[in-house]
C-alpha cells in the first residue's frame, strides 16, 4: 500500500489555535500566531522525517485542507496513486 505524507503546517504554530472551524477560509492574524523558524522546521523535515533537499520527492503545497482532494484524484486517474493508499 502507498502511503501519503500529510504535513499540517499549522503544528509549527504558537500557541495553538482551538477553534478552527472546517469550512473557515480565515487566516490567523500575524501579531497573534507566530510560526516556527524555517531553520526549526527544516531541522523536523530532516531529522524526523527523513526528508532532504538533495533527494526530493513529489509533493505539493496547498493553503486549504480540502484542496488535496482533487490533487489526490488526478493522482489516482493519472496510475501514480493506487486507490488504496494511507495517509
Amino acid at each position: 500500500m502507498q502511503v501519503v505524507l500529510d504535513i499540517d503546517l499549522d503544528a509549527f504554530v504558537s500557541p495553538v489555535f482551538h477553534d478552527a472551524k472546517d469550512d473557515s477560509l480565515v487566516r490567523l492574524p500575524d501579531g497573534e500566531f507566530i510560526p516556527e523558524s524555517e531553520e526549526d522546521v527544516t531541522r523536523f523535515f530532516e531529522k524526523q522525517l527523513g526528508l532532504s533537499e538533495s533527494a526530493p520527492i513529489p509533493g505539493a503545497f496547498v493553503t486549504h485542507h480540502h484542496e488535496v482532494l482533487p490533487l489526490w484524484e488526478k493522482l489516482v486517474e493519472s496510475g501514480r496513486l493506487q486507490k488504496k493508499f494511507a495517509v
